[in-house]
């Protein structure tokens, strides 16, 4: 930003229409955009467009042909008042048309029920396109309403498809009994320990980054988080600042960071116990209460709602309004609603649950008159449509109050186009917003907790298997620009907008409750190296900013941007991650303890009057030392990480074990234990992870650790290694702080700050 002469008060009148621009979320444009032609201080302002063939000067929007790539469009602002000017310019990401592939067939669909159960039939068809990948299509069912059958046999339905000729068929069975009950015991396996019960130790990356968002936590002003919701209920705004970025006054989607800082003050003080966290937890609830009681008595408004505008966003997406004209309401609604239900959870706060009642009340009352097909069609609207994780959310609210509307509710939000292809295994997800879908996906798994419907189990599991094996990039994290592509495309979207953080942050989630239902190493496997990789590699923990990226940058020169004024998605789930790094270090069931993490912590399991602590006394995890507290008998078991090659070694008071039994990636100790010692020796190596669309192109990990070289060269590093000739050739330097390969000087991700990096490389094939 670039500020010409002029006197002191045009300057400022400059910088304060440059700060209040708002333009939105122009990380992924589809539409035109509204350029304001006057600041709100007076200033006059003209834009230019640094590529008028997909921006003009005017903000209409020319998308690129598919194929052609996104592009990246410099947009400029220059503000003008009396005689001083500014000049502030905007990177605007046009986001390139839809693949328009021929349907080559429509996948039938199948369904087997007993007799006199509703038959019911997806929204949604599965199609497969010229290129063979798979897409979903909308289907009208012929003559076919959702009815019952009291006899025996077998009947077919046709359908007419969007987009194609070809007709869809579905195959009814109808039987006297299932062969199969596809209800399933949805209790859960494996627990996590309640948040006051693990603790970080000193003496890792992990404790230092809580630490410093804990300082940040207690340095933001609760009246300025509470400034919108104020002004909403026309309430005294107590001389607070606005809200900035995606939360200032003029955003469709303000609120949304409230709701994330409830979750993590609300996390925070069950890590720390806290009491001047607890203070504002307190006066944050307190506040918002009011809001409610104020906006209930508003004419225009309903009994319970709270947000920070009105209910207006809400009934323009019901006439099917388009992002940017509504941004997302229920987005922002399952923010408010996740935050307050995590203030009662973790910290007994009677009244953030009732304030949350309140507002699920308000939301079965909206939505509970709509027709399906209403639902189905504003669900299925980008952007404005998206609803993060009200299915989640509201399933956790009827399992708090028993309330069963919070879960008729709850299932208003099942999605067709996502939930019907993952429960039949299809990857489908080409070209979907990453984000806007983990969530419902962790709302299935939920439904699966509440209802017991096998179905909804096997929806989350297999896009778990899906995006995990065929989506993700080597630290785990998914998406480019946002986006899905198409099945195994890694190496061909390596960009500076990779693995947005939000999105890792959810799959996370996932990951944690799939756990719950099959304790298999698999699920740790995958979360160690997000948390590691991303999540940590995300946080600004050198200072106390609140600062995390929204995308890691995985290209040549690569260069993360820690997110602090802009309020983005990613800014509010990175507020709570750091105090979530305990939260599946350990498990457990009535007879055994589960270590997945090996990370400096202490766990206190009172079933058992035991606490058992890991310690480490190198700079990296290779000799863990493990120490009982106390005398009980139960089955340990260690994760065995599958980056481990070579042997581990394990002993008990010094002396070394033979033949530890390995199972579901666990080796297992059964003892009564009384004030032991264990030692697990996990020796690193170095291994290569390549791209399955291109081996050529590959990243370097120590252990766990994903290693970056230092350089500002945007080309692919060449390097002639392979597998057998990595260890030989990877150099430790500066006792283990960082590393040399052919003249190149390599550190973990995680310990990277404002230096340029690259972390894939053309290697030998």
């Amino acid at each position: 930003m670039q500020i010409s002469d002029g006197d002191m008060g045009a300057e400022h009148v400059l910088e304060h229409d440059a700060a209040g621009i708002y333009l939105g979320n122009l990380n992924t444009v589809d539409s035109d955009l509204d350029l304001p032609s006057e600041g709100s201080l007076g200033s006059k302002i003209t834009w230019h467009s640094g590529e008028i063939l997909f921006v003009s000067d005017e903000g209409k929007i020319t998308r690129p042909t598919f194929g052609v790539g996104d592009r990246v469009v410099p947009l400029t602002a220059k503000l003008t008042f009396q005689d001083a000017t500014l000049e502030k310019q905007f990177l605007v990401t046009v986001i390139e048309q839809e693949a328009s592939h021929d349907i080559r067939s429509i996948l039938p669909v199948h369904v087997d029920i007993r007799m006199n159960d509703i038959v019911k039939l997806p929204a949604f068809v599965i199609v497969e396109k010229e290129d063979d990948n798979f897409s979903v299509e909308k289907v009208k069912w012929d003559d076919f309403e959702s009815k019952s059958f009291d006899m025996p046999g077998n009947f077919d339905i046709f359908g007419c498809v969007e987009n194609t000729e070809l007709k869809a068929v579905a195959h009814i069975k109808i039987l006297e009994q299932m062969a199969e009950d596809r209800s399933k015991d949805s209790k859960k396996r494996v627990f996590e320990f309640p948040g006051e019960s693990v603790k970080l130790l000193e003496g890792s990356q992990f404790i230092h980054a809580q630490n410093t968002f804990l300082q940040y936590l207690l340095s933001i002003d609760d009246d300025q988080m509470l400034y919108n919701f104020k002004v909403a209920a026309n309430l005294d705004t107590k001389g607070a600042p606005q809200m900035t970025g995606w939360d200032a006054p003029e955003c469709n989607l303000k609120g949304h960071t409230t709701g994330h800082y409830l979750s993590a003050l609300a996390k925070a003080y069950a890590c720390t116990k806290d009491d001047k966290i607890k203070k504002k937890l307190c006066y944050m609830v307190n506040e918002l209460e009011q809001c409610q009681k104020s906006l209930s008595s508003m004419d225009g408004f309903h009994d319970g709602f709270l947000s920070a505008y009105s209910e207006e966003q809400f009934d323009r997406l019901e006439e099917f309004e388009r992002y940017p004209a509504i941004w997302a309401p229920y987005y922002t609604l399952h923010k408010i609603m996740a935050g307050l239900l995590d203030t009662y959870r973790l910290t007994n706060n009677e009244k953030a649950l009732v304030i949350c009642t309140r507002l699920g009340k308000w939301v079965y009352n909206r939505l509970s008159v709509l027709p399906q097909e209403k639902l189905d069609k504003m669900w299925s609207i980008y952007i404005a449509g998206e609803f993060g994780g009200m299915s989640e959310v509201l399933t956790n609210l009827y399992f708090e109050t028993g309330i069963n509307e919070f879960l008729v509710a709850a299932n208003y939000f099942n999605n067709d186009k996502l939930y019907y292809p993952m429960g039949e295994e299809v990857d489908t997800l080409d070209n979907m917003h990453a984000n806007q879908h983990i969530p419902q996906i962790i709302g299935a798994l939920k439904l699966f907790e509440a209802q017991g419907n096998r179905k909804y189990f096997d929806i989350a599991n297999n896009f778990w298997h899906i995006v995990t094996q065929d989506h993700a990039y080597h630290i785990g994290g998914v998406g480019e620009n946002e986006m899905f592509n198409r099945k195994g495309a890694i190496a061909s979207y390596i960009t500076t907008k990779t693995a947005e953080s939000c999105a890792s942050h959810n799959m996370l989630k996932l990951t944690k409750d799939l756990f719950t239902h099959i304790p298999n190493h698999t699920y740790m496997d995958y979360y160690e190296n997000v948390l590691v990789n991303h999540i940590l590699s995300a946080c600004d923990f050198h200072e106390a900013s609140g600062g995390t990226t929204y995308f890691m940058p995985l290209s040549p020169a690569g260069q993360k941007k820690f997110d602090t004024f802009e309020n983005t998605c990613c800014h509010g789930t990175g507020l709570e991650n750091p105090f979530g790094f305990t939260d599946a270090i350990y498990f457990k069931d009535k007879a055994a303890l589960y270590v997945n993490l090996y990370i400096p912590s202490e766990v206190a399991w009172d079933e058992k009057a035991v606490t058992i602590s890991q310690t480490t006394r190198a700079q990296y995890m290779t000799k863990v030392t493990f120490r009982v507290k106390g005398a009980a008998q139960f089955l340990l078991k260690l994760r065995r990480p599958s980056w481990v090659v070579q042997p581990v070694v394990i002993s008990i008071n010094g002396e070394i074990l033979q033949d530890v039994k390995l199972n579901d990636g666990y080796f297992e100790i059964d003892r009564f234990w009384n004030n032991d010692e264990i030692e697990l020796q996990l020796p690193y190596s170095f291994h290569l992870h390549r791209t399955s669309d291109d081996p050529t192109i590959a990243g370097i990990f120590y252990g766990p650790l994903l290693l970056v070289a230092l350089s500002d060269n945007p080309e692919y590093m060449n390097l002639s290694i392979n597998e057998n000739t990595i260890c030989d050739k990877m150099k430790v330097k500066d006792g283990g702080n960082s590393f040399e390969l052919e003249g190149n000087v390599f550190i973990p991700l995680n310990q990277i700050y404002h230096q340029k990096y690259s972390a894939y490389f053309k290697v030998n094939n």
